[in-house]
This record gives structure tokens, C-alpha cells and sequence, in this order.
């Protein structure tokens, strides 16, 4: 079936937009270089350590399996490189989670202050015309999809490929093709996961997310305003526009999961099959007198290994794009023009002569028919500060009464 121009422009579009949400945290990411540095190299150390204990075993293996009197203490040693090794990665990963804790705590802070102040300095309009319950929801949401994201790239897919190039490299330098056979399996099972979670996965994931935008905005906007709801006896009609947007949110989550185990089934059966190949090989060589005991145990420990970070894999590329996903609205927000913008040295303001003149001023909301106020004037004398309610205003040149819509006082 071909695929329409301006469906090509959306995958091209929300494929910008991923990689944008991506250069976004990274460049958050270089602005705190110390606990970033402490948390690659605590994730790589560990990295290292479990590729080790797969070869470490396959030697005990070998050790154990000749007579004692021709081994020796080397069985003895190898389980010592073992512990070394398993302590080792507990306290690689120990830094590497500390690190991580104050990247992305200070990153979360960066952006939430920085992304709040932005919205601050957004137009009047752009606030009149959007729900401040959605806001708030698209900012916390943003902040928490950091979170997220980290720990799903810092700490499981960077380690997870990572592994996977080390482990190729080790066994291809025992057997070239049993090495080349497992870098060709990687590389088409990454392939696989990122195919299934950016084309049948995202989209799907992205419906889900407006969905709970929509339902969190309703939920704001219904109890902040239950005072009219109240005044006009419409908790009816509220309850009836929230439940149909809660069905539509239900419906669309329910896709995401449906989807989203789809998508896990077939990346399980496609590691059972890589698993059985790589097996398969050792035992081949174990045939053709090209491997003893020790390399099919080392063989079929790293296949272990391998299937388990590969089963992670899967998860995390999905993980990504969910939190990816989640920013992309912060990205968009973030990305509004503000309607007027401040200058880059601003002056502070010294007011000793002139004043402000409002001339039958009418100011009426977009879409609105009734005008806020109407044939609205006053004149501001020079270093004054007023304050006005109500809906016609005249000025005054003393202080009203409590009962006056109008207040102005001279500064000192």
C-alpha cells in the first residue's frame, strides 16, 4: 500500500522531534560534566566486569574438568576472579547510580525552573486561550520523562550495547564466525526493536499521552472552577464530559498496551531464536574438535548473558521512546515564542515625569462577545502605583473607601 506525502512528512516530522527531544537533554546533560563523568565510567567499568565472568567461567570449567593433580589451585583462582569481578561491578554500579542521582536531580531542577519561567513571560493570549491544568501537567510530566530517560540511557542501554560490541569482540577473537554470527544477530535484533517501538509502538504511545493530557486538563480546569459549575447546577453535565473523556483516554491506553506486548512477544521469540543459533554453533564446534568443555560453557553462559541484556534491550528502546513521548509536549511548549521579549540588559526603570493616559480603552477576550471593559479611561501620574477591580473604573485622587473598585498611592 503506498504511503500518502503527508504521511511521509509526519514520520519525518516526529522522527525531528525525537532527535530533538534527545539533543535537548544531552545539552542539559554537558552542563553538569562531573556527575555525568562518574556515571559513564561507573557503567562501563561494570560493563567490562560482566563481560569477564563469562570467560572466567568457561576456564573454571575447563580447570575442573582435567585431574586435580594436573590443575592445581587454578580452580581456586578462577572462583576468586569470579568474586573479584561480582564485587567489582556492585561497586562500579553503586557509583554510577550516585552519579546518575545528582545528573538528573539537577537536571530535572534546570529544566523545571527554566521551563516555568518561559511560560511566565508567554503572552496574555497564549493564557487566556490554553488550560492551565494541561500546563501543568505537560511541564511535570516533561520533568519526570528525564527521570526516565537517564536511567534508561545512562544505565541499561549504554551497558547493554556496550556489552554486546565487547562480547562480539571476545568471542570473535576465539572463533571469527561464531563472532561475526552474534554481531549479525545484534545488529538485526536492534534493528527489530527499534523498528517495532518507533513505527507500531510510538504513535500509539503518543494518542495515549493527548488522551491523558486532555483527561488531567479536565480534571484542573472542572475543580478549580466548581464554584460556576455549582452556580449554573452543572456537576451533570461535568460528570458526562469527564467520563466520555476518560473512555476516550481508556481506549487509547489500552492500544498503547496491546501494542506494547505485541511488540515484546515478538522481540522474545526473535532472542529465543538467536540464543538457539549461537548454541547450536558451539555445540558444531564441540563436534568438529574445535572446542572442549570450558568454550561450549563459555559459550553458553555469555548466550545467557547476552539474551538477557538483549531482552532488555527491547524493553528500554521502548522505555526511551515512551519518555521521549512524554517531553515531546514540554519540547513544543518550550519552543512557543513569547510575545514580547525582554530585552538582553534591561535598565531599571526611573519614572520623574510624564504619565500613563488610558482613553476610552474597549478590551474584549478573543472569541468573546462581551467586552471585559468598555469606554475605559485614566491617567496615571509619573511615579505612581495603581491597582483596579470592578468593571468600570474612574479615578480617583484620594484614597477610596474599601467599597471603591479603584486604589492608587505615591510611592515615597
Amino acid at each position: 500500500m503506498p504511503v500518502s506525502g503527508s504521511g511521509v512528512a509526519t514520520a519525518a516530522r516526529k522522527t525531528s522531534l525525537f532527535i530533538d527531544v534527545l539533543r535537548f537533554v544531552a545539552r542539559h546533560w554537558l552542563g553538569f560534566p562531573v556527575p555525568l563523568a562518574v556515571t559513564l565510567a561507573g557503567t562501563m567499568l561494570a560493563t567490562v566486569a560482566d563481560v569477564l565472568m563469562p570467560v572466567i567461567a568457561g576456564q573454571l570449567v575447563a580447570d575442573v574438568a582435567r585431574p586435580v593433580a594436573e590443575v592445581g589451585h587454578d580452580a581456586l583462582w578462577m572462583l576468586a576472579a569470579m568474586a573479584g569481578c561480582g564485587f567489582f561491578s556492585v561497586l562500579a554500579k553503586r557509583g554510577a547510580y550516585l552519579g546518575i542521582t545528582r545528573l538528573t536531580t539537577q537536571v530535572m531542577q534546570k529544566i523545571g525552573t527554566e521551563a516555568f519561567a518561559h511560560v511566565q513571560r508567554l503572552s496574555t493570549d497564549w493564557h487566556a486561550s490554553t488550560f492551565a491544568g494541561s500546563t501543568v501537567r505537560r511541564l511535570t510530566r516533561g520533568m519526570w520523562a528525564v527521570d526516565m530517560l537517564d536511567d534508561t540511557l545512562l544505565l541499561l542501554l549504554l551497558p547493554e550495547v556496550a556489552l554486546l560490541v565487547l562480547t562480539t569482540l571476545v568471542l570473535g577473537w576465539h572463533w571469527l564466525a561464531m563472532g561475526v554470527l552474534l554481531g549479525v544477530l545484534s545488529v538485526l535484533f536492534v534493528a527489530l526493536s527499534c523498528t517495532l517501538t518507533l513505527r507500531y509502538v510510538a504513535p500509539s504511545a503518543q494518542a495515549a499521552n493527548e488522551g491523558d493530557s486532555r483527561m488531567g486538563a479536565a480534571l484542573a480546569d472542572a475543580i478549580t472552577c466548581n464554584a460556576v459549575v455549582k452556580a449554573f447546577g452543572a456537576e451533570e453535565r461535568e460528570d458526562a464530559r469527564l467520563a466520555r473523556i476518560v473512555s476516550q483516554w481508556r481506549k487509547a491506553t489500552a492500544h498503547m498496551w496491546v501494542r506494547g506486548t505485541d511488540s515484546a512477544n515478538i522481540q522474545a521469540a526473535a532472542v529465543m531464536v538467536m540464543r538457539l543459533a549461537l548454541a547450536g554453533g558451539a555445540i558444531w564446534l564441540w563436534a568438529a574438535g574445535r572446542a572442549g568443555p570450558g568454550d561450549v560453557a563459555y559459550v553458553l553462559t555469555m548466550t545467557f548473558l547476552v539474551q538477557g541484556y538483549l531482552r532488555e534491550i527491547g524493553q528500554q528502546v521502548s522505555v526511551v521512546q515512551r519518555s521521549v513521548n512524554e517531553m515531546e509536549e514540554l519540547l513544543l511548549l518550550w519552543r512557543t515564542p513569547a510575545a514580547v521579549a525582554d530585552p538582553v540588559n534591561p535598565q531599571p526603570l526611573q519614572v520623574t515625569q510624564g504619565a500613563i493616559s488610558f482613553e476610552h480603552v474597549r478590551f474584549c477576550y478573543p472569541g468573546q462577545a462581551k467586552a471585559l471593559f468598555d469606554d475605559f479611561s485614566l491617567t496615571i501620574a509619573p511615579g505612581s502605583r495603581v491597582g483596579w477591580w470592578g468593571h468600570q473604573v474612574q479615578a480617583r485622587q484620594h484614597l477610596p473607601s474599601c467599597s471603591s473598585g479603584f486604589t492608587r498611592h505615591r510611592r515615597a
